[in-house]
């Protein structure tokens, strides 16, 4: 086809791959387009498509040129539109612009390290290197001791082979992290906002706010309880139930008795009341009196169950009674109880006397 080309042969393990670059535009001193077509070896599907690059380089202005590199993947058949390639293929295309961008990179690595080799007289040096463009059809040779030394070191880039399972897995790994980084900028977003926003004086009236609902609710709560407890006393009260508004102590002979004298005890219930055993009127006179004894003891049982008229009173006055010598029964039993506790004191008092006389005795 009249154009310049040549092959470049890579033996990649049993396999051979062979690399295409074609001169198709030579324009002295205005324009160069350099084509290269080359074999995906590392990566899936390579027999399904290729890798298509341009290399252009034109004249910008005296001793200056630009350099553009175009990259394009042309996959077999008529799938050349992206929406019509497979999610497998895009990720493919994907990681081979990638490549291509590592490879500009490297390019313009080389191109740098070349321009500051030769030097601040690089139009006479490129020249006596290259010959004169579009003149000399032959490469003039030069010594490396002829050029300048450059601080510049470039590490060989590693070419990985790549699985569809690799691609799958970066493909994931990096959505994952795009979405990690889009909720760390909406919050970021979100804080700067509220900073923007909120003020001490608004801080303060929100916690204010928030205090005042939360008494509001909580005092609302607390009242309809007490609202409803005192509800349910006046009820209770009005059927009789109600509790005794002085707080006294006392103690019953029923208190006492399991633990002092039961035979006491009924001694003092029946008082001169002479038993008969074979009387049935008698025993039901008995367990009446008894019943009365027993609940004259609680005052809220008594008041409930007490009847009309002169029982009613012979109740009330029985009660009152009883009560009061509880009461007094009670203020005894407390001073025997401190009386006991002095008498305690004293004698062990006088013991620790006598030991520490006896003990001083002992010494002498």
């Amino acid at each position: 086809d009249g154009q310049l080309s040549r092959q470049l042969i890579c033996a990649i393990g049993p396999n051979q791959e062979t690399d295409r670059q074609t001169l198709d535009v030579c324009n002295d001193h205005l324009c160069y387009v350099v084509t290269q077509t080359q074999s995906p070896w590392q990566l899936p599907m390579s027999k399904t498509f290729l890798l298509l690059s341009k290399f252009v380089i034109t004249h910008s202005a005296k001793s200056k040129c630009k350099l553009a590199i175009f990259n394009k993947v042309v996959w077999n058949g008529d799938a050349s539109i992206d929406q019509q390639l497979s999610l497998s293929q895009r990720l493919i295309q994907k990681q081979a612009l990638r490549d291509y961008q590592d490879d500009a990179v490297d390019l313009a690595a080389v191109i740098t390290d070349q321009v500051s080799k030769l030097g601040a007289h690089s139009t006479n040096k490129a020249a006596q290197i290259f010959g004169s463009v579009g003149q000399s059809t032959q490469t003039s040779q030069v010594s490396a001791s002829s050029l300048p030394t450059t601080s510049i070191s470039r590490t060989r880039r590693k070419v990985k082979i790549r699985t569809l399972t690799n691609l799958y897995t970066d493909e994931v790994l990096a959505q994952a992290f795009r979405l990690l980084t889009m909720l760390i900028d909406l919050f970021i977003a979100i804080a700067k906002s509220l900073a923007g926003v909120v003020t001490a004086h608004k801080i303060l009236i929100l916690i204010l706010a928030l205090s005042a609902t939360y008494n509001t609710w909580y005092g609302y709560r607390d009242g309809l309880a007490w609202y409803n407890e005192r509800n349910a006393g006046k009820f209770m009260a009005r059927l009789g139930v109600k509790p005794d508004s002085t707080v006294t102590r006392a103690v019953y002979l029923s208190d006492i008795e399991e633990f002092v004298a039961p035979t006491l005890m009924n001694n003092i219930e029946l008082n001169s009341t002479i038993s008969d055993e074979t009387n049935q009127d008698w025993n039901t006179c008995h367990g009446t009196f008894r019943d009365m004894l027993t609940s004259s003891e609680h005052e809220a049982t008594a008041t409930t169950t007490m009847s009309k008229g002169s029982s009613k009173r012979s109740q009330l006055r029985l009660q009152r009674t009883r009560h009061s010598l509880a009461r007094y029964r009670h203020d005894l039993l407390v001073a025997l109880r401190v009386v006991n506790r002095v008498e305690e004191e004293v004698v062990h008092a006088e013991w620790e006397d006598w030991v520490f006389e006896e003990e001083r005795k002992c010494i002498k």
